[in-house]
């Protein structure tokens, strides 16, 4: 459905400058995290261990799979937070004198 409505309204496509740009892009990284945490649900689900505990993945082969790809999922995240900080910080914090490779 999210990318769907994506296509449909050309959002990304729209957005010219290079802030929105990357906000699009960083906000469809956290939907799709969102849609991972989901499958994440459903294999803790299939597990059939939610009639007696809360969810929690622990450390054991059992929640291997799912321990794995939620490390993935969170290295992709963050990885694309640190990028648009770094990418926008002139945009995103104004005033402070940030220091580039041509003024070392």
């Amino acid at each position: 459905m999210i990318a769907w409505l994506r296509v449909a309204r050309g959002a990304r496509r729209r957005a010219r400058d290079a802030f929105n740009r990357d906000v699009l892009g960083f906000c469809t990284l956290v939907q799709a995290s969102l849609v991972a945490e989901i499958v994440f649900a459903a294999l803790f689900y299939r597990t059939g261990l939610h009639r007696d505990a809360v969810y929690f993945a622990a450390a054991t082969e059992e929640f291997r799979r799912i321990n794995l790809l939620t490390r993935w999922v969170d290295v992709a995240v963050y990885a694309a937070l640190v990028r648009f900080l770094v990418r926008q910080r002139t945009v995103l914090f104004p005033g402070h004198p940030f220091r580039t490779e041509h003024q070392a």
